[in-house]
């Protein structure tokens, strides 16, 4: 931003000057109206008000904070202010407006005012840089905030949610189908015939594009504290991958993601929603087609963690991963105990949920809905079945 001072104060659009002409090559053009197009996909007013709202707390771009409020109601009203007079569909026109906006020095004196600063990144005068702002804080602003209704707060805007969600499945999985053969993982790991590098490099696409849909379907759910099948599926698939990926780590190279990390990314969410489907269980036969894999992989877990032979008190996210540990061999201590004393009554009514379970128990109540990090395993623990 090139900031020239000058005694005059600037209050409506300027014009350049014929030395100054701001020629616009297509290339530049072609990549502006694109911008614009994405731009114009948004609900740009509900993410204004989710600005707004985020602004509330008290929190604000830490650099941009003068600017943030102008530019968000600049955004809001971005076609009517650039060219009021040229269609709705017409966005080469107003991509031409705001690169010639942009390319006009912001101008100040020792008398200038706010007001009158910011009237030049405002209005007819909107600058690439004012939606660049905007965006930054809606980005910010959804970072910070797991759920604000009014984004959703009509039935076509939640059929519209379900579509979107509908169509980004599709879209994942043609491009799972697209990928060259070679570049898909059919087999268990200990039978893939490819060298270490390749091995570990097929594994952390499968655990990606499982990723995708773990996020895709919790997102879903209409009670997480009860994972439907699905994703249950899902989870299974990405915990046995991570184990087998444990098991035979010195079989494998670093392809791009450490061991540690493809646990805490994939591993422990993918056990924290087996571990509340284990617990929401109603009956001896629940999740049968994976019940016995599922508590295997999260016993080879836990032992692996604990014996420490790839992480160590000190590194990166092993408070994490001991709180974790420390809550799943709860449940599974749990459940060994409720097999017991099922068998003894003869009751198949009498789980680890049955009598006396606090039904208003919930996983979340103290962590972020997208994070399955100390919170969660935490507030896991707190679960009123669970033997501590």
């Amino acid at each position: 931003m090139v900031v020239a001072q000058q005694e005059e104060a600037v209050h409506s659009p300027m014009s350049s000057s014929p030395s100054d002409t701001f020629i616009i090559d297509q290339t530049t053009l072609e990549k502006a109206n694109y911008a614009l197009s994405l731009l114009d996909q948004l609900q740009v007013s509900a993410l204004a008000s989710l600005v707004r709202f985020w602004l509330k707390k008290g929190v604000n771009l830490a650099l941009a904070e003068p600017f943030v409020e102008t530019c968000v109601n600049a955004a809001v009203e971005w076609r009517e202010l650039l060219n009021p007079l040229v269609g709705n569909n017409d966005t080469t026109q107003r991509a031409r407006d705001l690169l010639e906006n942009s390319h006009r020095s912001l101008m100040f004196h020792r008398n200038s005012t706010p007001s009158e600063y910011l009237q030049q990144m405002s209005g007819k005068n909107l600058r690439w840089e004012s939606l660049g702002i905007f965006l930054t804080a809606a980005s910010r602003a959804a970072l910070d905030t797991s759920s604000f209704a009014p984004l959703y707060n009509s039935d076509e805007r939640r059929r519209g949610l379900i579509k979107a969600l509908f169509d980004l499945r599709k879209r994942i999985d043609q491009q799972w189908q697209d990928l060259p053969p070679h570049y898909r993982l059919t087999t268990n790991l200990k039978d893939c015939p490819l060298g270490p590098f390749s091995r570990d490099f097929l594994a952390g696409a499968r655990l990606e594009y499982l990723h995708t849909h773990f996020l895709l379907g919790f997102l879903s759910q209409r009670k997480v504290a009860e994972p439907d099948e699905a994703l249950l599926k899902t989870a299974s698939e990405m915990l046995s991958i991570v184990v087998e990926i444990i098991i035979l780590r010195d079989r494998m190279a670093n392809s791009g993601t450490c061991l540690i990390w493809k646990v805490a990314q994939y591993g422990l969410p993918a056990a924290g929603f087996i571990c509340l489907a284990l617990l929401s269980s109603t009956s001896p036969d629940s999740h049968q087609f994976s019940r016995s894999k599922m508590i295997q992989d999260l016993s080879v877990l836990v032992a692996e963690i604990t014996i420490g032979a790839w992480i160590q008190p000190g590194e990166p996210n092993y408070a994490l991963f001991a709180q974790a540990t420390r809550t799943i061999q709860s449940l599974l201590d749990s459940l060994t105990a409720a097999k017991e004393q099922t068998s003894k009554t003869s009751d198949s009514q009498q789980l680890i949920n049955s009598d006396g379970a606090d039904n208003n128990w919930d996983p979340y109540i103290n962590s972020q809905s997208w994070e399955l990090e100390m919170d969660f395993w935490a507030s896991l623990a707190e679960h009123p079945t669970l033997i501590n």
